[in-house]
Formats: structure tokens, C-alpha cells, sequence
């Protein structure tokens, strides 16, 4: 398989959480030498999150517990944080459980979800493309997603017609392409199968049985939610949607994510090669990331800007930041890697050495 491998898009003071507005956790608390860890690695961590730039969050959850919980730049608990392309990671999720409830399959082909789209000139590999080649970015549409994006985001309000205006240059499951137009697609496949808005169902099969209660989910131009990117969500409740995925989609003794799609997804389907900072061996599958830091396994959300869901189940570690990604793009686009060196290798190398 061909690969187009994409980086450069995708990817100070500490505030307390004091005052009587701030919401309880909802985790209990574990302790640096419960954790295996001693107090003065903790805050000298946490003094150099602080010191990263435009950083807003640093959270970590181990055995799922609490172990540190920090903001940043003027965020506290409550604080609604942009999570940017970790949505498509969410978005995966609702595919599963619709795949685990309905007769829907992603093995199902695109093209009746979108008869009036589609130009015979332009696409003639449309009646190839199944829901599958969406969720792993190999649906071989042209798209160029460094030159598209910004626009694509802020600028264009007929998106699907502007996606569909691009061809296929490929045959699916040859070229793997990072294609945020075509995971916004996810919308209308997750609202028709489930018979409901996609916000709703999300709602109904996530939100609600993971206690999340506070969130915002942007729409596109046409009044779509924007599968793709657009959700904003509460550190810890980012974090909440970590421990149950690396929990086999388990939350409190409920089922919530199916077992199986969590275990296809963290499968390193489409294997990339190439390191983001410290992570290496890069695949991916389902709309999530995974690697491999000292040959441990690492599965992980990525948003752009610095936004990082990773989940290492051999130390049942949770780790979640958020950064400010409406900054000029060459500021934004170190955030990823500065995080990942100064605070999740330090953490990991702490924890194993």
C-alpha cells in the first residue's frame, strides 16, 4: 500500500480548581507512591508541563485513578477544551456500537448514502469505497489536507459538495491519505443506521452512560455534526473516554463500547512506520493512532495543535493535554512533540525504569 504520511497538520501558570463552581472529579485519587512514583518527580512534571507553550491541560489517570490534574493559561475543570481531530477517534466509537446493534457493517459501500453527490467523470471508483475505507483513511479521494484544511474548516459551508467536487484518484485500500472531508461523511451513515440526529445518538450511547454531561459539538454549513473535528469536551471527561476504551469499553461495570471494536481498532491494521516525537512505529486503524514507546504499546487520540488522548495499557496510564491551536501554524504544529518529550517520556521512562 502507497502511504502519504501527514505530520504537519495533524499535528504560564497552573490555575487551581478552588472556588465552589468547580465540579467534583468523579475519580478518587491515587497517590505518587501508590502510582510508583515519589512526590518531587510529580511536581518537578508538573512545573515543566507549565513551562510548555500554550499548553491548557495535563491530566493523567493511572489505575484509574486520578494521579495529577493540572491547567493551564487560564482552563480549570470545567473549562470546555477544543479536541479537534481526537472527534474522529469519538466518531469511530459510535460507528462500533452501531456496527454491534444495527445491521449496519462496515464492510456496507458509500455511494446510496450519497446519490446525489457523486459525478461519474470524477469518481470512478464510487461504487468501490465502503465504510471501512472512511474509518482508515483509504478511500482514495484526492484530498490534500495541509492545503485544505484551514479553509475546509472555517471557510467552506456546502462541505459536502465541496468534498465530493474532488475526485477518486484511487482505487480504495491502495493509498492511505489523511482525509478529514471524507470521516465528515461519518455523519450521515451514523444518523441514517441509527434512525436519529448523530448528536442525539451520541448522547444515548456514550455521553450519557459515561456520565458526561457538559460538551459542545460543532455543526457544519449544511447542519451536519462535525464528525471529523469539532467536539469539545472537559479534560477529564477526554480522559473518561480513554479508560473506557483501554477498559475494552467497559465503564462501571456497564458495557458501553463493544469489545470487539475496541480490540479491531487498536489492531495495527495499516502500518506506517515513521515517530511522532518519542512514539514510534506508527499505524493505524479505526480512526485511532497507535506506536510503540521502549516496545510498549501506545493508543492514541491526536487533534491538531496538541491535542493527545494516549492510552498505555501495560502501565494502566491514561494521559490527556490540551494545547491553544488557534495560533499561527508553525507555533501550533510543535506542540504535539514538545508534549511528548517533556512529559509523557519523562512519566513513562519514571514508571518502567
Amino acid at each position: 500500500m502507497k502511504i502519504r504520511f501527514l505530520f504537519s497538520l495533524i499535528i504560564l501558570f497552573s490555575c487551581s480548581n478552588s472556588g465552589s463552581d468547580v465540579q467534583p472529579s468523579g475519580f478518587d485519587i491515587i497517590t505518587p507512591e501508590e502510582a510508583g512514583l515519589n512526590q518531587q518527580f510529580l511536581d518537578r512534571l508538573v512545573k515543566d508541563a507549565s513551562s510548555l507553550p500554550n499548553i491548557y491541560s495535563f491530566v493523567v489517570l493511572k489505575k484509574g485513578k486520578l494521579f495529577t490534574e493540572n491547567y493551564f493559561n487560564g482552563k480549570n475543570r470545567n473549562s470546555l477544551l477544543h479536541i479537534r481531530s481526537i472527534t474522529k477517534s469519538v466518531s469511530s466509537l459510535l460507528v462500533g456500537q452501531l456496527i454491534n446493534t444495527t445491521e449496519m457493517s462496515e464492510e456496507e459501500y458509500i455511494k446510496p448514502y450519497f446519490d446525489t453527490y457523486w459525478d461519474a467523470s470524477l469518481h470512478p471508483y464510487a461504487d468501490q469505497i465502503r465504510i471501512k475505507h472512511l474509518l482508515d483513511m483509504t478511500s482514495g479521494f484526492e484530498w490534500n489536507e495541509s492545503d485544505i484544511a484551514i479553509k475546509w474548516y472555517t471557510q467552506i459551508s456546502y462541505t459536502w459538495g465541496f468534498f465530493f467536487d474532488h475526485s477518486t484518484l484511487y482505487p480504495p485500500n491502495t493509498y492511505w491519505n489523511y482525509n478529514s472531508g471524507g470521516v465528515s461523511l461519518l455523519a450521515k451513515i451514523i444518523g441514517e443506521n441509527a434512525q436519529m440526529d448523530t448528536q442525539l445518538y451520541a448522547d444515548k450511547v456514550l455521553f450519557e452512560p459515561l456520565e458526561i454531561e457538559q460538551y459542545v459539538w460543532e455543526r457544519d454549513g449544511l447542519g451536519n455534526i462535525r464528525t471529523d473535528a469539532g467536539l469539545q469536551l472537559r479534560a477529564l471527561d477526554i480522559a473518561r473516554i480513554g479508560l473506557t476504551v483501554m477498559n475494552d469499553g467497559g465503564f462501571k461495570g456497564k458495557q458501553v463500547i463493544d469489545e470487539e471494536w475496541v480490540a479491531e481498532s487498536w489492531n495495527p491494521e495499516i502500518r506506517l512506520g515513521g515517530d511522532l516525537g518519542p512514539i514510534t512505529s506508527l499505524a493505524y486503524n479505526n480512526l485511532w493512532w497507535m506506536g510503540e514507546y521502549r516496545e510498549l504499546p501506545v493508543y492514541f487520540g491526536l487533534g491538531y495543535g496538541g491535542q493527545l488522548l494516549l492510552c498505555v495499557p501495560s502501565q494502566d496510564l491514561v494521559i490527556v493535554t490540551n494545547h491553544n491551536f488557534e495560533l499561527n501554524h508553525t507555533v501550533v504544529s510543535s506542540h504535539t512533540e514538545k508534549f511528548l518529550t517533556t512529559c509523557f517520556k519523562p512519566l513513562i521512562d519514571e514508571l518502567i525504569d
